[in-house]
Formats: C-alpha cells, structure tokens, sequence
C-alpha cells in the first residue's frame, strides 16, 4: 500500500499529472467504471 502522502509527493513530481481519487479498490476501472473513465477523458481532453 501506498501512503497518500507519498502519492502526492509522486504526482507533484510528474509532469503535466492530474492526481484524481476514486472510491474503490485494485479493480476500480471494472468497479466503477464511469467515474474512473471520466477521470481519464478529463484528462486526455
């Protein structure tokens, strides 16, 4: 498992991220499926 902290520090130091949370666990693209996939398109667009 990640800390969030951490996962902040990585985003922070990508360039061009967009860190976005989703309710779920390891399967989220398959759980929830319409946010995850909006997060995505948000971010392509």
């Amino acid at each position: 498992m990640i800390r969030e902290k951490h996962i902040k520090l990585m985003a922070a130091n990508i360039p061009d991220a967009e860190l976005v949370f989703i309710e779920g666990d390891h399967f989220i693209a398959n759980k929830n499926a319409g946010e995850f996939n909006r997060a995505v398109q948000e971010f392509l667009m």
